[in-house]
């Protein structure tokens, strides 16, 4: 079962929360250079401290390596909010951070989408592709790999499996390269892969319209849920809503579809989050 978690309600509880008993700050940072910094993820490090993700413009400030252009840019901060290291992870195109996460032990992952085929980057497809980076604990880029076709393939969510590997997802509209079919336009695409990078299995999902795949949470029987935003009701999808719909999909540890929902109303709906519950139920968020 899907459990859809009304806006008011969050705004709502927030509020009363608030009002009851206002938080206090123990630090802030701002993080970047003279240019543009878009933050993406923040998540705390077996140390205490935080790994943050994001997309940088600048070449001076706080941020220094970039390569020419947009590049991702992560930094590695202590318990206090001080920067431990900071890292430009691209090449003279655009380039942009998704997710970093850590690797107990080994270091941290780095999720993104590259236009560039050079500097840190090699083996893209062509146009935009997913991109996986491994780096070391005080930030070295250690391994890298493209995923995609030569059209555009844009990763939206990353999640560490059980066996050591990963489940990525996000759109493509490739149907070369990586990728073996597209249903038309752009596809969810979901591409489960080893602790080397190597992909054990790829699906693309949707109709003729456009699907993109946002997020992806592991489920307790292994498989797989997906949340993003589909304007199809044709191929994969049936039961659409309206121009566009978030869409929920639930695989099996495969990648075969078990079942299917789009969500929303007769305009714009897009997924943003998904959740599976201790009930065994799913919360899925736009």
């Amino acid at each position: 079962m899907v459990r859809l978690l009304p806006a008011i309600a969050l705004t709502l509880g927030t509020g009363w929360a608030v009002a009851q008993n206002t938080p206090a700050v123990e630090w802030q940072r701002n993080l970047g250079g003279s240019s543009d910094e878009f933050g993406v993820s923040i998540e705390q490090t077996s140390d205490g401290g935080y790994i943050v993700c994001g997309t940088t413009r600048s070449n001076n400030g706080d941020v220094v390596g970039n390569h020419g252009n947009e590049d991702i840019w992560v930094v590695k901060l202590n318990a206090s909010g001080s920067t431990e290291w900071q890292r430009c992870l691209g090449g003279t195109q655009p380039d942009n951070g998704i997710r970093a996460l850590e690797l107990p032990g080994e270091g941290y992952l780095v999720l993104g989408n590259v236009r560039s085929n050079d500097g840190d980057v090699s083996g893209n497809h062509g146009m935009i592709d997913f991109w996986l980076a491994k780096l070391a604990a005080d930030g070295t880029l250690l391994s890298q790999r493209c995923y995609g076709g030569t059209l555009n393939d844009a990763s939206g969510g990353i999640e560490p499996t059980p066996d050591g590997g990963f489940i990525l997802v996000g759109g493509s509209r490739s149907v070369d390269g990586d990728l073996t079919a597209n249903a038309g336009s752009t596809d969810y695409w979901v591409l489960k892969i080893d602790a080397d990078f190597d992909i054990q299995w790829q699906r693309s999902y949707g109709g003729s319209s456009a699907e993109s795949a946002v997020a992806v949470a592991l489920t307790s029987d292994g498989g797989y849920m997906i949340n993003g935003s589909s304007s199809s009701d044709d191929g994969d999808v049936s039961g659409a809503f309206g121009l566009e719909d978030f869409w929920v999909v639930k695989l099996d540890e495969l990648g075969n579809i078990q079942w299917q929902r789009p969500c929303g109303g007769s305009d714009l709906d897009l997924g943003s989050t998904i959740t599976e519950l201790s009930d065994g139920s799913f919360m899925a968020g736009a």
